[in-house]
């Protein structure tokens, strides 16, 4: 029996696979963490990919945690351009789409003549009545998100209730397109009604972010222990609305 010959430095790190991506939440200044899918493998250098699925790390496999996030850090502009331009082209490829979401779920978009003018959901479709094109059923297709948003978000908020430390005063819906929520200091809740378009984690999400900024207004550790303390499930809607953003602008 021969003796096996010895295997090259080269050939052995081939063969070293690389690891199944971990999600690390790093943690930027004035700015909510970034989630960061991190994969280790044999290469010499770090480097950061910015697709409409997250932000990815490809790195050595021994290189301390704390030189990756500090590069992440570094680059945190520039990730946030790579981000938006994502978000521009998934804009541009849905500008004249084929469906509507509701609560996370695809409705078909299907016109059919008739009066008055208005849009419905209904058996999995979109129904536009009244309107010819896309273009003309934008308004009707907002209006009925609205009403959607209008008769889901307060039984929603309140159900929280059992868990918030202080009460909001007010819930208002807000046409901001940039913006999923906000608060302000006398507690008033500001929800954009797009939001609905939004699986309901996502909205849950958002909820629960404003109502942590009831007690920290700002994005310290103290917020994000607040928010994961009303919705320990948030880093989901976190990342489908990070990577879904355009997909609830289009209208």
């Amino acid at each position: 029996m021969k003796p096996a010959k010895p295997k090259s430095a080269a050939s052995a790190r081939a063969r070293v696979p690389k690891t199944a991506p971990v999600v690390w939440h790093v943690s930027l200044a004035d700015r909510e963490p970034l989630q960061l899918a991190v994969v280790r493998s044999a290469r010499r250098t770090l480097a950061l990919h910015v697709t409409g699925q997250g932000v990815e790390a490809r790195a050595p496999l021994t290189l301390p945690r704390e030189r990756i996030e500090g590069f992440v850090r570094e680059k945190a502009d520039w990730i946030r351009r790579k981000q938006a331009e994502v978000m521009a082209r998934d804009a541009a490829r849905l500008a004249t789409p084929h469906s509507v979401l509701l609560r996370g779920v695809g409705h078909a978009l299907h016109f059919i003549p008739g009066s008055p003018r208005r849009a419905l959901f209904r058996d999995g479709q979109c129904v536009v009545i009244g309107a010819a094109d896309w273009e003309a059923a934008q308004p009707l297709i907002a209006r009925a998100l609205r009403a959607e948003a209008a008769a889901d978000f307060p039984a929603r908020l309140q159900a929280f209730s059992d868990h918030w430390l202080r009460a909001p005063r007010a819930l208002k819906l807000s046409s901001a397109r940039k913006r999923w929520g906000s608060c302000t200091s006398r507690g008033t809740v500001n929800l954009a009604w797009r939001l609905v378009m939004a699986p309901d984690y996502a909205i849950d999400y958002v909820m629960a972010h404003e109502l942590a900024h009831l007690l920290e207004m700002n994005h310290s550790p103290r917020f994000w222990a607040e928010v994961a303390r009303l919705y320990p499930d948030w880093q989901r809607g976190h990342v489908w609305l990070k990577r879904n953003a355009a997909l609830c602008g289009v209208v």
